[in-house]
């Protein structure tokens, strides 16, 4: 089930570690996993004071196989603003990832609760209800996101 292909948040940042996981993303889309993971390092070993970054490091650090760094930056991102859907839905991610399935679709139905139609977390709620048997529960997530846009 952690083949499902989810989708991350990544958010303008506020901050040089944000921008520093940013790039390290696209290192990562451009498959360069050693030139990401330099990246995600030096970005996660600078001071953070913005969510913005934790958001992202959160993104990155998923790609790079590692959910559970990627749910504690998923989680610090929370804990300055519990309201950033963005962050609700990378915790999802990497939740689901560690193996956390009721949590993660906890947190990502609370992005869409958020956020009503935000299409990376309807979609990633479908996806965790068609894996784990619940197909009419993935057809209403997203008829439900199709009405709130």
């Amino acid at each position: 089930m952690s083949s499902l292909r989810f989708d991350v948040r990544m958010v303008q940042p506020a901050e040089a570690a944000g921008r520093i996981a940013i790039d390290a993303s696209r290192l990562l889309e451009g498959g360069d996993r050693i030139a990401a993971g330099r990246g995600y390092r030096q970005a996660a070993a600078m001071p953070v004071a913005h969510r913005s970054s934790l958001v992202n490091l959160a993104a990155v650090a998923i790609g790079l196989g590692e959910a559970q760094a990627a749910r504690t930056h998923a989680m610090r991102a929370l804990q300055a603003d519990g309201a950033d859907a963005d962050a609700w839905v990378n915790l999802g991610v990497a939740s689901w990832h560690a193996g956390l399935h009721r949590e993660a679709a906890q947190a990502t139905d609370r992005a869409l609760r958020l956020v009503p139609g935000m299409e990376a977390a309807a979609s990633n709620l479908s996806l965790m209800f068609q894996a784990v048997g619940q197909p009419e529960r993935a057809r209403a997530t997203l008829a439900d996101a199709l009405q709130g846009n």
